[in-house]
C-alpha cells in the first residue's frame, strides 16, 4: 500500500541503510522497472541489489513507495547484518512465542526470529507480532539506532578518547620533564635518585591509567 505519515516507504528504508554503509560507490544500476534515475532511493537499492540485501517484490519491480512491512524490514535488517556487515547473527526467538508467529512468510522466518531475539521488535500487548503490519518510522528508529548507530558512534569515541589519551600523555610527560628538571643532585645523589624513581613511577602509572581516563571521559568500550 502507498505509506501514511508514521509509516516508511521501502525506499527510504533501503537508503537508510546505504547511508548506514558510507554510501559506497555503485557498479551497476537497480533492474528494477520502477526505480527510476535521479531518485534519492536509486543508488540504495542498486546497492542493495547488487549485494542481495535487497529483494524486488516481483523479479521486475522493487516498489520503493510501498510500506515496508515489519517482516520485510526484518528481512533487509538481516541480510544488510550478516551479508554487508559480515556478523555473526545470534540465536533466533521461538516465533511460536506469538499468536500470529506462524503468518509469518517462510522467506522472513529467521531474519524475524532473529529481530526478535535482537530485541528489534517487541509483540505488541495482545501477544501479537504482526509480521505484515507496516513499520514506522519509530520501530525504524529503534532498529537502526541500537546497534549499528552505536557501532559507528564507539568507533569515534574510541578516536576521541585515542586522542584524548594522547593529549594526556604529552601532560603527563611535559609535568615529568619538568619535575625532573628540577631535581638538584647536588645535594644528595641518593635523594635524587629516589625522587626520579618516584616520578618515573607515577609517570608509568598515569600513562598506564590514561586510557581509562580517556574512554571514561568519552564514554567509550
Amino acid at each position: 500500500g502507498m505509506v501514511s505519515e508514521g509509516n516508511l516507504p521501502r525506499g527510504q528504508l533501503v537508503t537508510t541503510l546505504y547511508r548506514l554503509a558510507g554510501e559506497p560507490e555503485v557498479a551497476e544500476p537497480a533492474t528494477f522497472s520502477d526505480v527510476k534515475a535521479g531518485r534519492y532511493y536509486t543508488e540504495a537499492v542498486a546497492w542493495g541489489e547488487d549485494l542481495g540485501i535487497v529483494k524486488g517484490m516481483t523479479d521486475d519491480t522493487f516498489s520503493p513507495e510501498g510500506t515496508v512491512t515489519r517482516e520485510q524490514a526484518a528481512t533487509f535488517l538481516y541480510r544488510y547484518v550478516t551479508e554487508y556487515l559480515e556478523q555473526e547473527a545470534v540465536e533466533g526467538a521461538d516465533l511460536t512465542a506469538f499468536t500470529d508467529g506462524s503468518k509469518v512468510q517462510d522467506y522472513a522466518k529467521t531474519a524475524m526470529s532473529w529481530a526478535v531475539a535482537e530485541g528489534f521488535f517487541e509483540g505488541y500487548g495482545d501477544g501479537t507480532l504482526r509480521p505484515r503490519a507496516s513499520l514506522t518510522r519509530a520501530q525504524m528508529a529503534t532498529m537502526v539506532n541500537r546497534e549499528w548507530g552505536q557501532m559507528g558512534q564507539n568507533y569515534l569515541r574510541s578516536l576521541f578518547a585515542l586522542g584524548f589519551q594522547a593529549f594526556l600523555i604529552m601532560v603527563c610527560v611535559g609535568i615529568y620533564a619538568v619535575l625532573v628538571q628540577d631535581i638538584s643532585v647536588e645535594d644528595d645523589v641518593s635523594t635524587a635518585l629516589w625522587t626520579c624513581i618516584g616520578y618515573t613511577v607515577l609517570l608509568c602509572f598515569t600513562l598506564f591509567k590514561s586510557s581509562s581516563v580517556a574512554k571514561s571521559i568519552f564514554n567509550a568500550h
